[in-house]
């Protein structure tokens, strides 16, 4: 469906002298172009017929090959200035139809003129309605439209939004859905159209209410019209709503599609939450889809399948700058009921929260084996994390600390870690060692000590997590719980990996202000440039002549972000570099640039960290392959130079330096 156009819509103006004033337009501009114009104005019919407004916008019949000057003014010009001065609508649609036919300078003089704060909103979402989107988009791309121009034409954008949004105006159309007349039913449904996510979410509360403002056979037909989006709203509601709410969800999901509602029908048929009456229309949605009601084990390998499956999924998907609407749910009380949002989130946000809202489903159901356990605590925790990287408070983990219907202690969070790092789940790592630094409740020596004398999940993260800030916080709530127990300072504050703990201390207090860059070279004279180039790109570089001594500094720790590498080394091939560096704890996700000559045939799905093959870089932009490779493996955002220095003094404190 073609995305409704942004209203634009000026005042009435009575008369040209009126028009002029308010557009601030020179008095005699409009009489000069005309008398400019040798030829007679000619009349058309319809102005903005089809022939103007139907053609492709990269193909426009009447832009196409234009021999005027832009001291020549046509016949239609001069028509579409005149129009102009006719009012507000008339002059939207003459600088519509000047973007059609490239007449950018006529564009933006009538655009500058319009005095936007002084028209109301309705008037301005007109306007834009009146442009056009495809003209919204050309008159924004020419340089020859000025800012000023521009910004009035986005305050006219933004009055259509407003407009097409307005909550009071969706909530008459949805009313006006249940009409005698038909005209009505069809201006209201416009209306809907054109509101979009707004009019999704306002019919889908409407859908799961007990009493809606009108039927749900009158909603329903709309709702349906507006694509794959319908279903996540009444999904939200089917896992989130309270009561009445999952019940009507789960009613509209299934008659919108019979398969659509089987993933909550799944969780409701056996969840032991869920109403009577819930339970007996998941039931009949699950025996319409597949001849019968699954049992609890079914139930309960298919919600844990899901949930291993969105979690694979978010760990391979890059990060990049696409986006998607999500959709959340208010929380309800006594005063207010519950409302759907959208936000416009990233996909990979979109798919951390995928698998968190799988978590969700597998812990409604209630049979939660140990190992779901783990896996549900890691995925909403993980969540947590993408959209806040701060998130970790006290306050925060206490608020949640009762949602998960099973104990969360030591031994879960230890046995959680130890999966996330198996699986290389980041975010997840991290969500978990927050909830261990700010959890009081915790016994130390669980989380420190455990059986054999080898090191807990928890100390591992703080001596060989490939991740900098991973690392650091694990040492940093280490060394905090550590110094909680009896003795510490003596030899009963010793435990398995202690003086690893020490050893990535120790690299903290070296942390520089800039990230790190290590470059294998020994030309002297490309040391030279390429410290240079490493240099502007913001790096602090370590020069080392072998890999043997690359492995060395990259053991030594600090937040190394790239190893840049001549092919032809003196000590080992350049595939075995990085082969080498790949094996090391702390090189496993670094980013590894090999230049030169040579042909390295590179494993590129052995490793999951990037590593380029380019010729030798004489610029910044030749690594630029780099960072966005580097960039859309990432989940954790890098360490500033706020919290390098942070991590500097922390370390020195617990070292007593």
């Amino acid at each position: 469906m073609r995305p409704a156009l942004m209203p634009i819509e000026f005042s009435r103006f009575r008369s040209n002298t009126s028009l002029r004033s308010a557009l601030g337009i020179p008095g005699a501009l409009i009489v000069m172009v005309c008398l400019a114009i040798s030829s007679p104005a000619f009349g058309q019919d319809d102005l903005f017929g089809d022939p103007l407004f139907d053609a492709a916008p990269n193909k426009n019949p009447a832009t196409e090959n234009v021999s005027e000057t832009e001291n020549d003014v046509s016949p239609l010009t001069q028509q579409l200035l005149m129009q102009a001065t006719l009012g507000n609508r008339q002059l939207a649609k003459s600088v519509s139809a000047l973007s059609r036919t490239n007449r950018w300078p006529e564009v933006d003089l009538l655009l500058r003129g319009v005095a936007v704060g002084k028209i109301p909103t309705d008037v301005k979402a007109d306007m834009a309605t009146q442009i056009g989107a495809r003209e919204y988009l050309r008159i924004n791309q020419q340089d020859a439209v000025s800012p000023e121009a521009k910004a009035v034409l986005a305050s006219l954008a933004k009055s259509q939004v407003q407009q097409t949004q307005s909550p009071k105006r969706i909530a008459a159309a949805i009313k006006g859905l249940g009409s005698k007349d038909s005209d009505a039913r069809l201006a209201a449904a416009r209306i809907l159209f054109a509101g979009g996510n707004a009019s999704i979410g306002a019919m889908a509360d409407q859908l799961t209410l007990a009493k809606p403002m009108t039927d749900v056979d009158n909603l329903l037909p709309v709702y349906s019209r507006f694509g794959d989006g319908i279903y996540q709203p009444l999904d939200r509601y089917a896992l989130y709503g309270d009561r009445v709410r999952r019940e009507k969800a789960l009613i509209a999901l299934g008659r919108l599609d019979p398969d659509a509602g089987n993933l909550a029908a799944f969780t409701a048929v056996h969840a032991p939450d869920a109403s009577s009456e819930e339970r007996s229309i998941a039931a009949s949605l699950l025996q319409r889809s597949y001849g019968e009601v699954p049992s609890p084990k079914r139930v309960s390998a298919a919600l844990t399948q899901d949930l291993v499956q969105k979690r694979d999924a978010a760990l391979l998907m890059d990060r990049d700058d696409q986006t998607q609407t999500q959709w959340a749910l208010s929380s309800g009380s006594k005063e207010r009921m519950q409302t759907l949002r959208w936000i416009k989130t990233t996909q990979l946000a979109a798919a951390y929260r995928d698998a968190a809202d799988a978590a969700a489903r597998l812990k409604r159901f209630g049979r939660v084996s140990p190992e779901n356990q783990r896996s549900i605590l890691a995925a909403d925790l993980a969540y947590r994390v993408m959209i806040d990287p701060q998130w970790g408070t006290a306050d925060q983990i206490d608020a949640l600390r009762d949602s998960f219907g099973f104990v969360i202690d030591e031994g879960l969070l230890l046995q959680s870690i130890a999966q996330s790092i198996k699986l290389g789940d980041d975010a997840a790592a991290l969500g978990l060692l927050r909830w261990i630094a700010a959890d009081e409740r915790l016994d130390g020596t669980t989380l420190l000590e455990q059986s054999g004398g080898r090191e807990t999940p928890l100390v591992r993260l703080a001596t060989g997590a490939a991740i900098p800030r991973i690392r650091f916080e694990a040492a940093i709530a280490v060394s905090e719980i550590a110094s909680l127990r009896p003795g510490f300072g003596d030899r009963q504050s010793v435990y398995a990996g202690s003086s690893h703990v020490a050893k990535t201390l120790s690299e903290m207090v070296t942390l520089t202000n800039q990230p790190l860059a290590i470059l294998v070279e020994t030309r002297r004279e490309v040391i030279v440039s390429l410290e240079g180039l490493l240099s502007d790109l913001g790096f602090q570089i370590t020069v080392v002549p072998t890999v043997s001594s690359l492995l060395s500094e990259i053991d030594s720790g600090g937040d190394v972000r790239l190893v840049l590498a001549k092919t032809q080394l003196w000590d080992r091939p350049a595939i075995e570099l990085v082969d080498r560096v790949r094996r090391t704890p702390r090189g496993r996700n670094v980013a590894i640039v090999l230049y030169g000559e040579d042909e390295v045939q590179i494993a590129e799905n052995r490793w999951e960290a990037p590593t380029v093959l380019i010729p030798q870089p004489a610029s910044t932009a030749a690594m630029d392959e780099v960072f966005a490779v580097t960039g859309r493996r990432g989940r954790l955002q890098e360490l500033s130079s706020l919290e390098r220095r942070e991590f500097r003094q922390l370390a020195s404190q617990w070292l007593n330096l």
